[in-house]
């Protein structure tokens, strides 16, 4: 492995950009070496601007004050030890970044200026972010550990934890997606905070603002929080603490299950804005906390579900709609608060 410290500014495939190119251990020239690629170290010292004009893979990178522009391109880091990508200085531009690697490791990956798209790709790669994270676009766990601690994590776009993939957020902190998709064998486990859901991703024809495939997703008591500006389907087993906070009333909000007909809220369903359906006929829906309907929100069971298949252990309308109808039965452990509207159709 080589390390490379940039000499001016330039084109990062340009050997100028590198001065006399990358030193071996001994800090001789090696040959045939004109710009970091392969197993390389790259610094970007400050007063620097250097561009990508390709994807390019390398072992590690260092933006050591100075400023890498993206060009739409994506640095691979592959190295097997240590930090991959230390962003202390600026990204311009559009950059995508990959991390694979097997080890363990504290990423600091906010200076000025964001990365897109964030691929995580490695075989026992377990990566602790250093701080406040936020990607302007996607992040995608292929294989490997994310573990946030007590630092947020904000993504642009989807959230996608594939099969061998695993999000730790075992802390306080709050989390945003735009959209979260658990493959099977994938792991969510939440922040005990809140994890906010701002809009949805394309599946086959209709929108999920979450679906679970077949994953883990462990609540730790957490608030699941769904501020999504369209119609979404939501397709989880089990929640603690839920909430629609949409920014329109016409906002409608399908629940599924993801299999075992069951979808329980162990906490309190907080309805603020928009249209909650429970639509599976075959479904049990239980809410064993407080059912708490506001402003112009509403709660419609419309599914023909069988005697006591739906359980409210709590009820406050306050401005909002409680709707059952379509031959379902719905069975209220608790009591009943009614400052809003309950319609039986």
């Amino acid at each position: 492995m080589a390390t490379f410290t940039s000499a001016t500014s330039g084109n990062w495939n340009v050997a100028a950009t590198w001065g006399t190119g990358g030193l071996s251990g001994s800090g001789s020239p090696v040959a045939g070496t004109h710009y970091p690629h392969n197993s390389d170290e790259a610094h970007i010292d400050s007063g620097h601007t250097v561009t990508l004009v390709a994807d390019v893979s390398v072992g590690n990178v260092v933006i050591d004050g100075g400023t890498l522009a993206g060009g739409g391109y994506k640095i691979t880091c592959v190295k097997t030890s240590g930090r991959l990508f230390d962003h202390s200085g600026t990204i311009s531009g559009v950059l995508d970044l990959e991390l694979q690697g097997t080890h363990s490791t504290n990423e600091d990956l906010m200076g000025t200026g964001n990365v897109r798209n964030l691929t995580i790709n490695g075989s026992g790669l377990n990566v602790t972010t250093g701080r406040e994270t936020t990607l302007d676009g996607t992040l995608t766990i292929t294989q490997g550990t994310v573990t946030t601690g007590n630092y947020g994590l904000t993504t642009g776009s989807d959230l996608s934890i594939a099969a061998n993939g695993t999000l730790n957020g075992s802390g306080t902190a709050n989390h945003s997606f735009a959209s979260l998709t658990i493959a099977s064998g994938g792991v969510y486990s939440a922040t005990s905070g809140t994890t906010t859901i701002t809009s949805e991703k394309d599946h086959s024809g209709q929108g999920y603002g979450w679906r679970n495939d077949g994953g883990t997703f462990t609540h730790n008591k957490g608030l699941v929080k769904f501020d999504t500006p369209a119609n979404t389907i939501i397709k989880e087993n089990t929640w603690y603490n839920f909430e629609l906070y949409a920014d329109g009333s016409s906002r409608q909000y399908e629940i599924r299950d993801v299999s075992g007909n069951e979808i329980t809220f162990l906490g309190n369903l907080t309805l603020t804005a928009g249209r909650l359906k429970t639509t599976t006929s075959t479904d049990t829906v239980t809410i064993h906390g407080n059912t708490s309907i506001t402003s112009s929100a509403k709660c419609w069971h419309n599914a023909h579900q069988d005697t006591n298949k739906i359980t409210h252990h709590g009820l406050v309308t306050n401005k909002g709609e409680f709707k059952i109808n379509d031959g379902t039965t719905v069975k209220l452990n608790g009591g009943i608060r009614n400052m809003g509207t309950i319609t039986v159709a």
